[in-house]
């Protein structure tokens, strides 16, 4: 199941999945879900049919947990085909409610 589906601010799709501990799967589960979008792009374009999508764009993949292994790390770097982004994913108490803060992680180290 995919976590989330989205259309970014430049109208392509973008797969959203999150993972609640490290765990390398993520990426494979993640770019599974890229092509299950792209073998069943008209059904979703039938399902969203009021919203603006750019078919000629390639979906794009966030990746969410609260932590992403050297192996993780170097594996998306090997896939410069595909627009893989991932966010670890911080809890904070604000005002006596949890509130969860993202932060981009590069493909660095």
């Amino acid at each position: 199941d995919i976590d989330l589906l989205a259309i970014d601010v430049a109208n392509r799709l973008a797969v959203i999945d999150v993972e609640t501990s490290c765990v390398d799967g993520l990426l494979l589960r993640g770019v599974s879900h890229l092509e299950w979008v792209a073998r069943n792009f008209a059904n979703l374009r039938r399902t969203f049919q009021g919203a603006v999508i750019d078919v000629g764009a390639r979906p794009r993949l966030f990746l969410v947990a609260p932590q992403f292994s050297p192996l993780f790390r170097s594996a998306v770097r090997q896939m410069a085909g595909l627009e893989i982004e991932y966010l670890r994913y911080h809890c904070a108490d604000v005002s006596g409610t949890t509130g969860i803060l993202l932060e981009r992680v590069d493909g660095e180290g």
